[in-house]
């Protein structure tokens, strides 16, 4: 690329030694001015390297240049060479305090001039450079980023090197790189980074260069593949070989990488709009499918999950979110004695959406413990009002569901103490239901809190028994009340003998370990008849009683 030079003098005669001494030193661009009023207009449209400034001109002298140029961002670090008198050092001062780089004295001597625009130029370079470091390269991985795509110049660049070949865009996501910077600290999380990203470039440096977007995310222009599924193979290999474990303090984190993938034919809507759909296709990616690529499909289901978003954090805020309640049966005698709290969302335009849809868009966005809070709340208040509706003492506990994440926060335990105080209730009649995966996420944290709510008399029942890991040890050691059997159990048992007997050896392990158990799912005759045979406590189920609204359900108790 050649140097752009500008001479700003008012005599013809200097314009034209200084512009032939420049091309005898290789510097054939070089535009002239003969004041500083059409030097700024020049400047203003083109975009030069270096500027030599005469001082002394009609119009607009040099001062005036240059006190212009410092108000304007995009001549920051643009060096001007003064041109003046040899003794003019008052002049010379003053336009160094201006910005000016150096001077050049007349009469002009080309061994100096060459030497002082060499200085300048490198000069400038070295800043430039600084400045592209600090702009365009990310300073935890020294990667280029975002904003260096996103020039006009690469985007042209790459066009030229494609030739119209399809270009696989590919956005990876380390999963593991937030749960470390929260738990052991930014330093912990970036060494993480950092081992990772060595390991894929020595192992995959055909897949292109890469690119930092955001913490832990990143992309590959993957220009050269032989075939999409030679690409996809490769993303396969580079998923496995992310799972190889990397000891950070003294813990082997096993990672659960999310692969995007775009194939773009061209760039007419820009660069940002081929990131924009990778970034699409790997937010589709989950535990089960890491690896998705975009359609236009895909782009709209996006949109209406962040409109629904949107939507489920305003209706947790004005409190729209409403209980409904499923009895819960003594499993001898049929009548109902507990029931457990089930949030329901109407939505204003979609209707009923299922807690199913939501409760995963909750967990995602960090919305789950408000939407859990509310649930407390809501629950509490109604057992108080039915507790003084209720002719006689109220005696049916009311089950809340409580998220891995909530479980975990030491707060919870004085949260929900403070509800049952200011709706005067028993402990008793309030119990928490948690699942295996909560006891998985934060085992520690949740055992603290577990203890504290064992200590002021809070029930603890684990939900979706026998969908997890380590079932058994969890019984033994976590100071449980009761167990809830899945569903899952229930579906198998009419025609698969040995899920009868696990379903028995699981009840009667409860029972010996002093624990209530409920089991759910139950939907006809025959799988009532097989679970009554083993003894369980009580049963929930749609074969009595599906979740009912809060007058129904009173309704039900006073009824029997």
């Amino acid at each position: 690329m050649s140097v752009k030079i500008l001479i700003v003098d008012d005599y013809e005669d200097n314009r034209y030694t200084l512009k032939r001494r420049l091309k005898r030193d290789g510097y054939k661009e070089c535009d002239e001015a003969e004041n500083g009023q059409i030097a700024l207009e020049m400047m203003s449209k083109k975009q030069y390297d270096l500027i030599l400034l005469d001082l002394m001109m009609p119009i607009m002298d040099g001062f005036e240049v240059l006190e212009h140029m410092k108000l304007k961002d995009e001549f920051r670090h643009l060096p001007v060479i003064m041109i003046s008198a040899a003794d003019d050092l008052e002049k010379i001062a003053q336009g160094i305090a201006l910005g000016a780089e150096d001077y050049l004295p007349k009469p002009f001597n080309p061994i100096i001039l060459k030497a002082r625009v060499k200085s300048a130029l490198e000069k400038r370079s070295r800043s430039l450079d600084q400045i592209n470091a600090l702009t365009f390269k990310d300073a935890s991985t020294g990667l280029f980023n975002e904003a260096y795509l996103l020039q006009d110049s690469f985007k042209n660049e790459l066009e030229t090197k494609l030739d119209s070949k399809e270009l696989g865009l590919v956005e990876i996501f380390f999963e593991k790189y937030s749960v470390l910077t929260s738990s052991l600290g930014k330093a912990s999380a970036d060494l993480y980074l950092k081992t990772q990203l060595e390991r894929i470039q020595a192992e995959f440096a055909d897949l292109g260069e890469l690119y930092v977007i955001s913490p832990g995310r990143f992309v590959f222009l993957a220009c050269e593949y032989e075939s999409l599924d030679a690409l996809v193979n490769r993303l396969q290999d580079l998923i496995n070989h992310t799972k190889i474990g990397v000891e950070i303090n003294s813990v082997s984190v096993i990672e659960e990488l999310k692969v995007g993938v775009s194939i773009e034919k061209s760039f007419d809507k820009g660069l940002s709009a081929a990131l924009h759909h990778v970034n699409v296709a790997r937010l589709q990616a989950n535990q089960f499918m890491p690896l998705s690529f975009y359609d236009d499909a895909m782009a709209s289901s996006v949109v209406d999950k962040l409109k629904l978003e949107a939507d489920l954090r305003k209706a947790i805020l004005n409190d729209e979110l409403i209980l409904h309640y499923q009895p819960q049966v003594h499993a001898k005698t049929g009548k109902v004695c507990a029931a457990e709290a089930l949030v329901r969302w109407v939505h204003p335009e979609k209707g009923m959406i299922s807690p199913f849809h939501f409760i995963p868009i909750a967990e995602e966005s960090g919305m789950i413990v408000e939407l859990g809070k509310s649930v407390i709340r809501k629950a509490t208040h109604q057992i108080e009002l039915w507790q003084n509706s209720y002719e006689g003492e109220w005696c049916f506990p009311i089950s809340v569901n409580v998220s891995a994440q909530h479980v975990a926060q030491p707060e919870l335990v004085g949260y929900i103490a403070s509800l049952l105080e200011k709706h005067n209730l028993k402990t008793s009649m309030l119990k928490v239901e948690l699942t295996e995966s909560a006891l998985v996420e934060d085992e520690t944290g949740t055992r603290n809190v577990l203890n504290a709510m064992q200590e002021t008399g809070l029930k603890i029942s684990l939900d979706d028994f026998g969908t997890g890991f380590s079932s058994l040890s969890y019984l033994l050691e976590l100071p449980l009340d009761q167990l809830k059997i899945d569903k899952m159990f229930v579906d198998n048992l009419v025609h698969d003998e040995r899920s009868r007997s696990v379903f028995k050896h699981v009840v009667n392990l409860a029972h010996d370990l002093k624990l209530e158990v409920v089991v759910e799912g139950v939907e006809d005759e025959e799988q009532l008849n097989l679970i009554n045979q083993s003894n369980v406590d009580f049963i929930q189920g749609y074969y009595f009683y599906k979740p009912l609204p809060a007058d129904d359900f009173f309704d039900v108790i006073e009824g029997q």
